[in-house]
């Protein structure tokens, strides 16, 4: 059966318009509410990503705060560890002058007497007194040809030989410390 058309053509125009009108609204809220969705997840995505970042940075300051204290603590460690290198060598020498004045005085005549003894580095020197001059030579003797006077000096110097009223001899005694023997060189520091 053939089609008839008893609608005028305007008015089939304005429902073809009103149709395709429907169909446009239909789409546009369709792609609006895609983009409207896109946004809402881009804003949570946003805000995810940001809660992240603020996290991380607190994470950051709170490691750089510990690398500060721990590099504090490097610095007094490093301090302390070369005290305690300084104050080690200043023990061992002062074990070594110890014995040095230990073996000096075992070597030391009966009747000589020393007033005071300096030490500095590998030099001893001290003032000294004695009854006799046969005292001060048997000094010299004590500490030049004995043995354990060879391993303790290298060379003794006597200065400023005096006699007194009573006899008695004043002196003044420098004497060098054997390196090998004692350990020390320079200033009272000690070689290892």
């Amino acid at each position: 059966m053939a089609d008839i058309n008893l609608l005028p053509s305007e008015e089939k125009a304005s429902d073809s318009l009103n149709s395709l009108q429907k169909k446009l609204t239909i789409v546009s809220v369709l792609v609006l509410a895609v983009v409207a969705l896109f946004t809402v997840v881009t804003l949570i995505l946003f805000t995810t990503e940001k809660g992240r970042e603020s996290q991380l940075k607190a994470d950051i300051e709170k490691s750089a705060s510990q690398v500060a204290a721990k590099k504090s603590t490097e610095e007094l460690l490093t301090v302390v560890s070369k005290k305690a290198s300084s104050a080690n060598k200043a023990i061992a020498a002062r074990m070594i002058y110890t014995d040095i004045i230990t073996k000096t005085a075992e070597l030391m005549p009966k009747d000589v007497y020393f007033n005071d003894l300096k030490i500095n580095g590998s030099k001893l020197s001290t003032s000294a007194k004695a009854k006799t001059s046969a005292d001060v030579a048997n000094l010299v003797s004590s500490f030049v040809t004995s043995d354990e006077g060879k391993k303790l000096f290298s060379s003794i110097s006597i200065d400023s030989l005096a006699t007194d009223a009573d006899g008695n001899y004043a002196f003044s005694v420098s004497m060098q410390i054997n390196d090998a023997q004692s350990g020390v060189s320079g200033q009272g520091a000690v070689t290892k």
